[in-house]
């Protein structure tokens, strides 16, 4: 589709692939790549700028069940947390 946004492409592609797709160094990758950004984010709650957007984000608390790192008693919306999570990487 011509009209058809890259992200809205790039998302398209991405849901049209399985496992069979995919080699295994890319499966091996795309490992640890999720464990390094597991890794930063983690290590990155304990920023400042972090702490900072926690702190913000605290006005849009809701009980819908995303938890952001680091505290997994604080809930945000879905889009809250996927922010603060962002920038804890």
């Amino acid at each position: 589709f011509p009209s058809q946004t890259i992200t809205g492409n790039f998302a398209s592609v991405i849901h049209g692939l399985n496992a069979n797709h995919l080699t295994d160094q890319v499966i091996q990758r795309s490992k640890r790549m999720i464990l390094d950004t597991l890794g930063v984010g983690l290590l990155g709650t304990s920023t400042e700028v972090c702490h900072k957007v926690t702190q913000y984000s605290k006005i849009y608390s809701s009980d819908i069940s995303s938890t952001i790192w680091g505290h997994l008693d604080f809930r945000l919306p879905p889009l809250y947390a996927a922010f603060v999570n962002g920038v804890a990487v």
